[in-house]
């Protein structure tokens, strides 16, 4: 494989570019998955990276926190086993927030 192959564009939901595949190949851990289905990767941007850009680190950071009190909390009212992999997914993406 050549770096052309990783070279193609990517478009958010409305069309707009967001760069190419190769800008999303060194992608933190977290930002290459989701829990519950795949409509935030379709995305082409997905909306945390918005908000973090939005927010300032604190801000983000108390984002990612609310939404696992809220993922953990729930979990056995609402969605079990799959709310506690969301409260994870939120987990890693603030080790990796912390971490920088």
């Amino acid at each position: 494989m050549t770096e052309d192959d990783f070279n193609e564009v990517v478009y958010d939901s409305l069309g707009h570019s967001v760069g190419t595949s190769l800008d999303h190949t060194d992608m933190p851990k977290a930002d290459k998955k989701q829990i519950g289905g795949d409509h935030y990767m379709n995305m082409g941007l997905q909306p945390w990276k918005a908000m973090k850009a939005w927010m300032s680190e604190e801000e983000f950071k108390g984002f990612l926190r609310g939404n696992i009190i809220k993922y953990v909390a729930r979990c056995w009212d609402k969605n079990g086993v799959e709310d506690l992999k969301k409260a994870m997914h939120y987990l890693e993406k603030l080790i990796e927030e912390s971490e920088k």
